[in-house]
């Protein structure tokens, strides 16, 4: 017989190279067609369309399965019919979350909305353990209302990738205002990149991001932290408070997603934005941890290099410049107040001082005749670096081992490089010729500028420490002693202690009260707001004590009765934090020093002018003027608070001292 393969019937049969009987009998196949000769000889039908019989695996491979089999939950075995039960429950979810938003009224997707301000109640929750005055509800979603222009002091985030804003109707007066009033001082953002991305925000959605979400919040609060008309919104001063802190509440939120953000300059900003906000706050524990984080950031993306100065525009680098200049100053401020080593070395730093009248005149204060001009963000920056060596010369670890001479030597150094900082502050713009015609935020930062210089003299010469000499001469109510020390003829005590102590150089004294009266006047003339308050007590209250221990020892100098009255002043500024501040009981002593010093000085003022046949009537006591009596009541910003609550946006735990209350920094 002759044997002709069909080349169709090996293709049909694939690889099979025998037809199933002979597949079956393992005997080699010739393959014919349509009849192999082992079908013809076994009389069988010749077929090929059974599939190759699964080899038998080894019997310790069928016997781990079995045991795998046997310990195998049993809703494994059902794992498809869970999922579809899944996908069902999802795809109902969905149908009654769409049901729900087409049943919400239309006005509400895009606007603020007045009467959340007024809810809360039991369905309040906070975002954090951090106390804030405003209370968040816990299911519905921010809602705006574009009719009012109340923001809301109760009310939930919004989902996360939503990032709610108010209409930019409401918040573009206050956006003006940040940078009409201080964003030309502090250069924290500018405003044309700025501007830019708050119109893409509203009309290209698709380009949001929690980066540029924050820094919208940061602006708005820092804003609403500044004096602002009260016709800006419609809102008073606790409505502010409120806004402000919902606003740097929602900036915290996202810090997780910033503190590696090196691609731009938009994480950086926010970060020392948010130091600002908490620096002005009663407790800048905050400032003190996320500035760290700031000046790292900065490190890495090589601000304070001219290393990769050729990749940007000069534009780019000068906002570079000055963003890093920010978080220096901020930095060696913070180290400084709470006595903690600085993250910046300023061996490090290689790059130049912003110039004294730069093109565009951002950081610069005028006169109001526009003859004379003061470059404020340059002069903070010098003062930074004195605050640095301060610390590290007097106040570091490496310090307290040296000698008393080795210490008194570096208070010369230090005593001249404030002499010289000083001697270059145009004279209008000196602490005893400043007005209010520079303006208000103007004035407030001054004011912050001039307590800064006061904190450096009282730390520099020893005036800042419950335990120092001259503290225990007050309270001992000697004057003898007191003039001693202002005199540098004091003795020492031996012991560790007084190697810390330093003799007060010849006219220090003179210059320390100099500028406490300056600093306490240039106060008064200030709108006394929750930042000026938080950020100047500590050297303010310290100055308010340097006076009252001059009028001791000199009770009829010629500005005796000036004094008498800013020292009453900033006694009932003291007392009037006492009552907001939540455990005022930490602050006992202090406040028994500072009674024991009033008394004592109202004695011998009194017999001062008993004695010179002066019949007035004591003026200490007469001049306990009330804030209150100001037009428009510059505290309402607190009176919203219930009970004894901070006025800051956040509390703090146990009894650890603040920058902002101390008013004898440690």
């Amino acid at each position: 017989m002759t044997a002709r393969v069909d080349n169709h019937a090996l293709g049909r049969s694939g690889r099979r190279k025998a037809c199933d009987l002979c597949f079956t009998k393992k005997i080699k196949c010739d393959m014919l067609q349509p009849t192999c000769s082992n079908c013809i000889l076994y009389k069988a039908e010749c077929t090929t369309g059974k599939g190759r019989r699964k080899p038998n695996p080894p019997a310790r491979v069928r016997a781990a399965a079995a045991i795998q089999h046997h310990q195998q939950p049993p809703y494994t075995t059902a794992n498809t019919d869970k999922t579809e039960d899944r996908l069902a429950r999802i795809e109902k979810q969905l149908e009654q979350l769409i049901a729900l938003q087409a049943s919400r009224p239309p006005h509400t997707t895009g606007s603020w909305s007045s009467s959340q301000c007024e809810q809360g109640g039991d369905s309040a929750m906070t975002l954090s353990n951090a106390d804030f005055d405003v209370a968040f509800p816990s299911r519905d979603p921010v809602v705006f209302d574009s009719a009012s222009t109340k923001f809301p002091v109760a009310m939930d985030l919004a989902p996360r990738d939503e990032l709610p804003l108010p209409p930019q109707a409401d918040i573009m007066p206050i956006v003006d205002h940040y940078f009409d009033t201080y964003a030309y001082i502090m250069p924290l953002f500018d405003q044309k990149s700025f501007m830019a991305m708050l119109y893409q925000w509203y009309t290209d959605p698709s380009t949001r991001n929690k980066a540029s979400w924050a820094a919208i919040q940061v602006v708005l609060a820092i804003a609403l932290r500044t004096p602002i008309p009260e016709l800006l919104n419609g809102c008073g001063g606790s409505d502010r408070h409120h806004r402000a802190n919902f606003f740097l509440k929602n900036a915290q939120s996202v810090v997780s997603d910033l503190v590696t953000r090196d691609k731009d300059l938009l994480g950086l900003q926010v970060l020392l934005g948010i130091v600002m906000l908490f620096q002005n706050s009663s407790d800048t524990s905050p400032a003190s941890v996320i500035i760290g984080t700031a000046i790292r950031l900065a490190h890495r993306m090589r601000l304070h290099s001219r290393d990769h100065a050729e990749l940007f525009s000069p534009d780019e680098n000068l906002q570079r410049q000055r963003l890093f200049w920010i978080a220096y100053v901020l930095d060696k401020d913070i180290s400084l107040r709470i006595q903690v080593p600085s993250v910046q070395l300023d061996s490090d730093i290689d790059i130049d001082v912003p110039p004294v009248k730069p093109a565009d005149d951002v950081g610069v204060l005028w006169t109001s005749d526009r003859q004379t001009c003061f470059n404020h963000h340059r002069s903070m920056i010098h003062l930074a670096q004195i605050q640095g060596r301060v610390y590290d010369w007097l106040h570091s670890n490496s310090s307290a081992k040296m000698s008393r001479q080795s210490r008194q030597q570096r208070v010369q150094q230090l005593d001249r490089m404030i002499t010289h900082w000083y001697s270059t502050i145009p004279a209008a713009f000196n602490l005893e010729n400043l007005d209010a015609s520079i303006g208000e935020c103007a004035l407030i930062h001054m004011a912050k500028m001039y307590h800064v210089y006061l904190l450096i003299l009282v730390m520099t010469y020893g005036i800042y420490n419950q335990d120092s000499n001259w503290v225990q001469a007050i309270r001992s109510g000697d004057r003898n002693a007191i003039r001693n020390l202002v005199l540098g003829t004091e003795r020492y005590d031996s012991g560790a202690a007084s190697q810390k102590q330093v003799r007060l150089l010849p006219g220090s004294w003179h210059k320390v009260v100099q500028v406490s009266r300056g600093c306490l006047r240039l106060f008064d003339m200030c709108i006394p707001t929750e930042c000026l308050i938080w950020q100047c007590s500590c050297p303010h209250f310290s100055g308010m004590m340097v006076l009252l221990a001059n009028l001791l020892i000199e009770p009829t100098h010629a500005d005796a009765v000036s004094d008498e009255i800013l020292s009453a002043r900033a006694i009932q500024l003291f007392d009037k934090v006492l009552e907001l501040i939540p455990d005022p009981e930490h602050y006992t002593d202090i406040r028994g020093i500072i009674e024991e010093l009033y008394n004592r000085a109202v004695l011998v003022i009194n017999e001062a002018k008993s004695q010179g046949g002066d019949d007035q009537v004591d003026v200490l006591e007469a001049n306990l003027l009330s804030y209150e009596t100001l037009d428009g009541d510059p505290w309402s910003w607190a009176a919203a608070l219930p009970g004894r609550t901070d006025f800051s946006a956040d509390t703090r735990d146990g009894d650890g001292d603040s920058l902002g209350v101390l008013p004898l920094c440690r």
